[in-house]
């Protein structure tokens, strides 16, 4: 999970997510970097006001691949409901969820890093 966060760099914490807070936001049941459940996990970076009422923006591969079916897996053992609705499919397929689709590599990681 690639993520870009202004302002995350200078306050010298981790950023902390559970996989399945990383499941829900790549089904889109959370959405907000200032969500309840992320701010509680990450305390100093809520308090510091680097968790921005601002939506998380979904980016993954445009292409099918075999580290999109394992990373839809993995989220697929923490989170029934990703299992059942976004699927563990090698497809770049996100039913419900407002994806960015940008090929993999570095125009994948440019892409984030420049939002």
């Amino acid at each position: 999970v690639v993520f870009n966060l202004p302002g995350w760099r200078s306050q010298a914490e981790e950023l902390y997510l559970t996989p399945a807070i990383v499941a829900r936001i790549f089904r889109a049941d959370i959405s907000n970097w200032a969500h309840p459940e992320i701010a509680e996990l990450n305390p100093k970076l809520h308090a510091a006001g680097i968790l921005p009422n601002a939506s998380i923006r979904v980016v993954a591969r445009a292409d099918k691949s075999g580290t999109t079916f394992v990373f839809k897996k993995s989220l697929s053992k923490f989170d029934d409901e990703f299992s059942s609705h976004i699927g563990t499919s090698s497809q770049p397929s996100w039913p419900g969820v407002d994806v960015m689709f940008r090929p993999k590599g570095f125009p994948l990681v440019s892409y984030v890093l420049d939002t």
